[in-house]
């Protein structure tokens, strides 16, 4: 995910290399710069942009600005303060909801550190506006190296409970710099895109490190929080840790919780990275796959029904990137017109015998639906339940046969 200069995996007692196993080193780069003079110097430079465009009745419009812009693309508002050593103190910017983006005043556009911040539970919004009234993220240096440059660092705001990790909030900030012109965009850690006709839950957690798992935790991993997606929705997270090996646990309409599976940062065709033995067993593979996403890691989710019956199977892909993004998809989705109700699978012998791993039916008993009637409110259960003729659908081996029900 990063550079790093500490591991958790290093300690007194000596192992040999594991599969999955990753190092990184801390690459150091040093800024020099003249100390920028104080605000209330009159003869310091001021530095604007002058964009100008033409309109389609001929118009031209002007925009006159400073060189430095603020970007949202976290998924949550933000508040920002600058600093600079010669000013003394941080500097209240403004708010940004999600989306929406900051042109620095010129007379604050010379500064030399960035706060991400989000004010206190409880605390009104007041005039001034001091660095105290909020959870600030430690300062960060936006410099750019070069005239023309691009950075990136991460950052992160703590809670207002020091033992309360679970709502700390993590972001990546990208530093581009281009002829002079600096833009700073403020991403999440990674992104979630439920590809389904259905809702999907989701719940993401970190591990935890050895000798520090606290009560409740299941497989040494600490459960951050909860979110809900609608059928295709997109949204941002920031609530996990991108260094402490995230996991993710995936829920549909009609099926318990799945297993706690590694969100892999990785290209699936990487050559100088292997999985460990365990994630190979969920990992999936295309017999010819060179479509638009043929280097993103694919792992499959197994979802056991709800009161027992057949399983599901989805896929996670993974494009990596300093923000992956996280896609949720069925392989295929099977429309019965028949009016007879089928079952699915992959060969003619488990259809004459043992329904099978991948096996899947276009309809759904009366007790299997009495069973998931808490999700029948959802919008597209049919298709996790397999109802009206929809189903889902998954095969390794990408072979299909089929069968009428009696």
């Amino acid at each position: 995910w990063e550079y790093q200069y500490d591991f958790e995996t290093f300690s007194r007692n000596r192992r040999y290399y594991k599969r999955g196993d990753n190092c990184r080193r801390r690459r150091w780069t040093r800024t020099r710069m003249i100390r920028p003079p104080k605000l209330d110097d009159p003869k310091r430079a001021l530095y604007f942009v002058w964009e100008t465009r033409q309109e389609k009745d001929g118009d031209y419009v002007v925009k006159f600005r400073s060189h430095l812009t603020l970007h949202n693309r976290s998924g949550i508002g933000l508040s920002f303060f600058v600093y600079c050593p010669s000013w003394g103190k941080d500097t209240y910017i403004g708010f940004a909801k999600t989306g929406d983006e900051i042109h620095v005043p010129v007379q604050y556009a010379t500064a030399t550190h960035l706060r991400l911040a989000r004010r206190r539970a409880g605390d009104a919004a007041s005039d001034e506006n001091n660095v105290e009234d909020f959870i600030c993220s430690e300062r960060l240096m936006i410099l750019p190296t070069s005239y023309t440059s691009s950075t990136v660092q991460r950052t992160s705001i703590s809670s207002e409970k020091a033992a309360d990790e679970k709502r700390s909030l993590h972001f990546l900030v990208e530093i581009e710099c281009d002829q002079g012109i600096t833009s700073i965009f403020i991403d999440p850690v990674m992104r979630i895109h439920n590809l389904l006709p259905c809702s999907l839950h989701c719940q993401f957690g970190q591990a935890i490190p050895e000798g520090k798992v606290p009560c409740g935790s299941s497989a040494g991993i600490l459960n951050k929080g909860r979110m809900s997606f609608e059928e295709a929705k997109e949204d941002g997270i920031s609530i996990v840790d991108p260094s402490a090996k995230p996991h993710i646990s995936l829920r549909v309409p009609g099926y318990n919780w799945s297993s706690w599976y590694r969100i892999v940062n990785r290209k699936g065709n990487s050559g100088t990275w292997i999985p460990s033995e365990q994630e190979s067993k969920h990992v999936f593979r295309l017999n010819e796959d060179n479509g638009v996403h043929m280097e993103e890691f694919k792992t499959v989710i197994k979802f056991e029904r709800m009161g027992g019956g057949d399983p599901l199977h989805l896929i996670l892909s993974v494009e990596q990137g300093h923000s992956p993004v996280l896609r949720v998809y069925a392989q295929y989705w099977i429309v019965d017109k028949t009016g007879f109700g089928l079952r699915f699978c992959e060969g003619v012998s488990i259809l004459g015998g043992s329904t099978g791993d991948t096996s899947r039916r276009s309809f759904a008993s009366f007790n299997e639906i009495f069973d998931a009637k808490e999700d029948i409110e959802q919008p597209g259960h049919q298709w996790a339940l397999g109802m009206c003729g929809m189903t889902f659908y998954f095969s390794s081996k990408e072979k299909l046969a089929l069968r009428i029900e009696n």
